[in-house]
């Protein structure tokens, strides 16, 4: 690992898809978006699924299924077993717990809709909060001087080179 930070919109998929192509695939896909029966179940809360598993996976520092090396065991965990979960004992706020859980239900339908979790007290405290981070994930990675941190910002797309 390097120290580069990549989040994307997950619609630019098809504009990078030559790129994932060529790296190991981690889905991201909501449980109801696998099998034979995906195409019935087209909801924009599938991609709060997705932002979930992101959640987990910046949070930990590592793919919450990374364990699972063929991708029938993978999709078989993500459809049958419960969906990862983050601990408050693990030094995580009570918010954030809340908030990562209401992204990982596996019921669709147990899934809020976009305008409440932009209510979630999580959203409206990080909203409210002036965080630098660029000067947080510079502390966290222990950089130190001659490791500048270089930012650019797309629309679509933050990355942090380190």
């Amino acid at each position: 690992w390097n120290g580069t930070v990549k989040i994307c919109d997950f619609g630019l998929y098809q504009k990078l898809k030559h790129e994932m192509d060529r790296s190991p695939e981690r889905p991201y896909t909501a449980p109801e978006r696998m099998g034979s029966y995906a195409h019935l179940n087209e909801d924009i809360r599938n991609n709060l699924w997705s932002l979930g598993i992101t959640m987990v996976e910046l949070a930990r520092g590592k793919y919450p299924y990374a364990d699972k090396i063929k991708l029938f065991e993978l999709y078989s965990e993500i459809m049958q077993d419960e969906p990862p979960v983050i601990n408050l004992d693990e030094g995580f706020s009570e918010e954030f717990v809340d908030f990562v859980s209401l992204l990982l239900q596996k019921d669709l339908n147990d899934r809020p809709p976009y305008n409440t979790l932009l209510n979630h007290p999580f959203i409206i405290r990080s909203m409210n909060d002036e965080i630098d981070i660029v000067e947080w994930l510079a502390d966290i990675m222990c950089m130190e001087e001659e490791h500048p941190v270089q930012v650019s910002l797309d629309s679509n797309l933050l990355e942090l080179d380190a």
